[in-house]
This record gives C-alpha cells, sequence and structure tokens, in this order.
C-alpha cells in the first residue's frame, strides 16, 4: 500500500500505480454519490409505507443500480454518466402498465427521453422475468 501525495489521506492499492488525475476528481465523485443518496433516501424514498427498512435499503439500492446503468447507457461518450442526472431526466416521463397473462406491456410516450432509450437499447422486451412471474415485459411507444 503507498500514500498518495494529496491533503487527505489517500491509499492505493500495493504494485498499483495512482493516477494522481483520478485522485484529484475523488471528492467531486463523493459529493455526487452524497447528493444521490440524499435524492433517493430523503427526497424520494421508493417504499415510504414499508415497515422494514430492509426492503427500503434494497429497492434503494436496485433504483441507484438502474439510474447508473441508464446513464452510462445513454450518456457515457457525452458527459459523466451520473445517476442523479438521470433521475431528474426521467422523473417526469409518463408511461402506462398493462398486466396480461403473458407479458407485462409498458407504454412509453413518444419524445426525447423515449428516443434516448430506444437509441441506448433499454427499450427491448425482456423474457422470462421472474419477479413478474415469469412473464415478458415488453415496451411500445404511445
Amino acid at each position: 500500500m503507498a500514500r498518495l501525495p494529496w491533503r487527505t489521506p489517500l491509499w492505493s492499492a500495493p504494485g498499483a500505480a495512482p493516477d494522481m488525475r483520478l485522485a484529484a476528481e475523488l471528492p467531486a465523485h463523493a459529493q455526487r454519490c452524497a447528493d444521490l443518496v440524499t435524492a433517493l433516501v430523503t427526497e424520494r424514498r421508493a417504499v415510504p409505507l414499508a415497515q422494514d427498512g430492509g426492503l427500503e435499503r434494497t429497492v434503494t439500492l436496485a433504483a441507484a443500480l438502474g439510474l447508473s446503468t441508464i446513464a452510462w447507457t445513454l450518456w457515457r461518450e457525452c458527459e459523466t454518466p451520473d445517476p442523479l442526472l438521470a433521475l431528474d431526466r426521467f422523473a417526469d416521463l409518463e408511461a402506462t402498465v398493462r398486466f396480461e397473462a403473458a407479458a407485462v406491456r409498458v407504454r412509453v410516450p413518444m419524445g426525447r427521453r423515449h428516443a434516448d432509450l430506444l437509441r441506448g437499447g433499454l427499450l427491448a422486451d425482456v423474457p422470462d422475468v421472474a419477479w413478474l412471474g415469469g412473464r415478458t415485459l415488453t415496451f411500445s411507444a404511445g
């Protein structure tokens, strides 16, 4: 382990060549992470009426992972992928969901965000979704 030359203690793994540019960006990334936690835990709780904190933590983690995946998939080429930015950009996206015997159908309105999701391949059908009873999750425009 090697101590990096920084105003607060930072350490690198043994044998790893430290990238000082990345180390310099760490405080900003830590603040972005704190902002995401604040947004998901205090401002937009996933399961506000749940008595069990474990469910809230699990759903919040899944939401953070999903938002991070969306941000990475859609914007990694043009800007720093930020799950909080994905939350802000998609917060008002409405959709209609229909449950059928063999499928769960999601209709997403046409527009910029629909185009982003389609271009990123995030509107492809997902077959045999376990938590939907083995149904296929389908997306369409509307």
